[in-house]
Parts: C-alpha cells; sequence; structure tokens
C-alpha cells in the first residue's frame, strides 16, 4: 500500500509532512531486527514537526526481509524524484544513506543493488550528503558493492554504481578529503579498472567516466598513487584493440540485421572512445598540476634506490601518457 501511495504526489506530500504519535510495532515482527526497538524511542525523540515516514523507511531497511528492504529503497526513490530539493534533506537528516550503504556492503541482489543506487544518486543532489560526510562513510561500502555488481549478469546494476561512484566523485567538496589513506585511492581505483575491463561497453564507459573524475588533484591521497594512475590508464588503452569503429562505407555492404547490430556495437564503442579522451585529458591535466608542486613529482616515501628508476613517479606516468597517446591514441582516433 505504501508503494503505491508513493507514486502519487499528493499522498508523497502528505506522508513527508505528517508528524504526530510514535509509530507503533505490530505484534508479529520476527522478520525485523533487534534495533527496530531503538528506532521506536528515537521516533519518541523526535520534534513534532519531523516527519516519521523517513523513520518508518530506515525500519524497513534494517529488516532482514530482503522483499522489504527493497521495496523501502523504491519507495525511497519513488519519494526523492519528486522533488529532491524538497525531500532531500528530510532523509539526510534521517540519516538514510548510512543505511543504504550499510545495504550495499551487505547485499549481493540485484534488484536491491539497483534501488540503494539510485536512492544514493538522487540524494548526492544535495549537498547536506557531502557536509555530513555520508560520502566519506560509504566510499568503502560502495567499492564492495561495486566488485559484486560486477558478477551480475544484468549490466543495469554495475552501470549505476558506477553512475554513483561519478556523482560522488565530482560533487565532493574539495575541502573534503574523500581519501584519507592511499588503500581508500587504490581500492576505488581497483573496482574502476574492473569496471573499465567490463565486456559490456556501457558499464566500461561509465567506469571510464568515474577514472576522470578519480584524476582531480582533490583526490589525491598522501603518499601519492603514481603507479595506480599509471595502471589504470593502461587498462584503458587495452581496451582500444575491442572497439568498433568502422567506415560507413563498411554498413553499406552489410546486410540489414547484421548492420543494425554493427551500427549499435559501432555507437556504444564511440561512446566509449569519447570518455576515454575526457579520461586522457583528466590525466594529463593531473600530471600538469602534479609538475607545479615539486613535493608531488617524486613520491617522498619511494625508498632513495629506487628514486633512480623513476618508479612511482610523476615523470614514470608522463611517459606512459606519451607512450599510449603516440601508439594507440593517436592511431585509434585518426
Amino acid at each position: 500500500l505504501l508503494w503505491q501511495l508513493v507514486k502519487l504526489e499528493e499522498a508523497v506530500s502528505v506522508l513527508m509532512s505528517t508528524s504526530g504519535s510514535p509509530l507503533m510495532c505490530d505484534a508479529n515482527e520476527d522478520s525485523l531486527t533487534n534495533s527496530s526497538q531503538t528506532l521506536i524511542q528515537y521516533q519518541e525523540q523526535q520534534p513534532a514537526d519531523h516527519s516519521l515516514l523517513p523513520l518508518l523507511l530506515k525500519k524497513l531497511l534494517l529488516s532482514g526481509d530482503e522483499t522489504l528492504q527493497v521495496t523501502s529503497a523504491k519507495c525511497i526513490a519513488a519519494i526523492l524524484v519528486r522533488s529532491p530539493s524538497q525531500y532531500c534533506g528530510l532523509c539526510i537528516e534521517a540519516d538514510l544513506p548510512g543505511f543504504l550503504f550499510d545495504r550495499l556492503a551487505s547485499s549481493s541482489s540485484e534488484m536491491l543493488l539497483w534501488s540503494c543506487y539510485s536512492c544514493l544518486v538522487l540524494l548526492t543532489e544535495e549537498p547536506l550528503f557531502f557536509s555530513q560526510c555520508h560520502s566519506v562513510y560509504g566510499i568503502e561500502s560502495l567499492v564492495r558493492s561495486l566488485k559484486e555488481a560486477l558478477q551480475l549478469t544484468n549490466r543495469e546494476v554495475p552501470k549505476q554504481g558506477f553512475l554513483l561512484l561519478t556523482e560522488i566523485l565530482e560533487r565532493q567538496p574539495p575541502s573534503i578529503h574523500l581519501f584519507p589513506s592511499g588503500s581508500g585511492f587504490v581500492a576505488v581505483s581497483e573496482a574502476v579498472t574492473a569496471g573499465v575491463s567490463s565486456s559490456c561497453l556501457l558499464v566500461a564507459a561509465q567506469a571510464v567516466k568515474a577514472a576522470a573524475a578519480l584524476f582531480r588533484l582533490t583526490h589525491q591521497s598522501r603518499p601519492f598513487q603514481y603507479q595506480v594512475v599509471e595502471e589504470l590508464m593502461e587498462a584503458i588503452t587495452r581496451r582500444f584493440s575491442e572497439l568498433t569503429l568502422s567506415s560507413p562505407s563498411h554498413h553499406r555492404s552489410t546486410g540489414n540485421k547484421r548492420r543494425s547490430g554493427s551500427s549499435s556495437q559501432t555507437f556504444r564503442s564511440k561512446g566509449f572512445l569519447l570518455q576515454a579522451l575526457i579520461c586522457f585529458q583528466a590525466a594529463c591535466r593531473l600530471a600538469e598540476e602534479c609538475a607545479s608542486e615539486p613535493a608531488l613529482m617524486k613520491n617522498p616515501f619511494t625508498a632513495p634506490y629506487k628514486h633512480s628508476d623513476a618508479q612511482d613517479s610523476l615523470e614514470s606516468v608522463c611517459q606512459c601518457l606519451l607512450r599510449c597517446c603516440d601508439s594507440v591514441w593517436i592511431p585509434t582516433v585518426l
């Protein structure tokens, strides 16, 4: 019934503005966790003007029943899509992002993952999402869920997951560092590299878009992970040999059915190539910004005897970019 109600704009307006007596629990609630009682006590402490619907949805997310969890996430998305600017703040104040990230960390259900991704994408439109550090606390759960999503047959799930990662990386305020340690940056880079290697070009293209956002100077950890940046660019470059970038004359020489499939693959290949070029530009910009900061030109944590080999250094990254550009990128574009 709730799922049907939140599809109606008038009902959402009423439900999100209604407050009053605490929500009472049904006597038969074996499927709910022990945290339910805590939530009820929390509800009793809420001010009179606080909407109780987000608290109910949070309670459903705590449920051990996957059907209830999925329904809760779908309801949250249906509410937010009505008016993100109006309802995101209420949901964030109720700590729904934290509970959605928790579900990502503990689920391999494609429906639940996709629903949670969709909710969180909408919540990132609200600056409060970042000022309350939900992105910092949730990034590890997101990375763990992406590894699960890439194993699923439904490619829309990892695509939505990498969209969420892209939104977080693009919207994260420079004043709030997303990766306080090198391990966090490496984990995200590994997930993006796995996405770039996906057999589905649409997923790979979204992962490349996330890589471009990852190459912002404000996201780089200390010590600087030059080798990780280099490995990610090499992974993107390796995909070029699989792209279908045939000429129009080739399409005219094939049958209608085959031409349709080939045109679709060509369209996806060109989309991937465009995102890759944007990512390459971001990598070059990052190298240029690092070159202007002497402290970043060499990793201070690299052993002295390794500096002479230019390993894990800005020089190594620049050589990698030039090598890939000369041997693969320029010929592919031409």
